[in-house]
């Protein structure tokens, strides 16, 4: 016989980040202070539930912890370099600064890409190629989008501004709460509103970003930035 153990319950709205291999019995998770699982307008906070086995009473329990992340509202995070890369602000909406939190709790600014022009960019979701961050970028207005690497301290471009592409866009794309999916297929999505519909830009990201594009996915279309489906 055990006595019961004591649950938490977090308040609807939050989202689960991919699984890190740095941390292997951790769950990351973003969630709100006050429920919101509609207008995403609540200040949200980056919590770790770190697992262990519990032999006293022969089950698994959990310590939960929140981690410094400087900013009110955590906007997108993912698994990165032994850490997280956290993005966000102090109010509601794409992220305003991008950070690193080490394994060892350290934040470090990692800074955002340049702007276009007078448009500011924002950061709206984030994932990880190996020692490369992925970010993608959109316009403040929600007028334009566009994926930018991080590595070593330096930004890249990385694809077409998608106003310049076949794929219009003029509302906020949907930010993805875990970014693993198309990983194996070497693609990463961008899923947005247009005027009727929802759409879904398919763009092919290579696992490998440190190899030398002339040489490796040869049978890649490299003038062609990206494919674009309605649902």
């Amino acid at each position: 016989y055990a006595n019961d153990g004591e649950t938490i319950a977090f308040p609807n709205g939050g989202w689960q980040t991919a699984p890190s291999q740095a941390f292997p019995n951790r769950i990351a998770m973003v969630h709100p202070e006050a429920a919101d699982k509609t207008a995403i307008t609540v200040p949200r906070k980056l919590a770790f539930l770190d697992f262990e086995y519990d032999a006293t009473t022969a089950r698994p329990v959990f310590s939960i912890s929140y981690p410094e992340t400087n900013m009110a509202y955590i906007h997108a995070a993912t698994p990165f370099q032994g850490g997280y890369a956290i993005s966000g602000s102090d109010i509601y909406g794409p992220g305003k600064f991008i950070r690193h939190l080490g394994g060892d709790g350290v934040s470090r600014n990692l800074k955002m890409p340049p702007t276009n022009g007078s448009t500011e960019f924002r950061c709206n979701s984030l994932s990880a190629r190996g020692q490369w961050l992925v970010a993608d970028m959109i316009a403040s207005d929600n007028t334009n989008a566009q994926t930018w690497l991080w590595n070593n301290g330096k930004w890249y471009p990385d694809t077409l501004m998608q106003s310049l592409g076949p794929a219009a866009i003029a509302a906020q794309s949907i930010p993805y709460a875990e970014n693993a999916l198309g990983l194996q297929q070497q693609q990463i999505y961008r899923i947005y509103p247009n005027s009727t519909s929802t759409a879904a830009i398919r763009q092919f990201l290579p696992d490998d970003l440190d190899a030398d594009p002339r040489l490796v996915n040869t049978t890649q279309v490299k003038s062609m930035a990206f494919t674009s489906n309605s649902t």
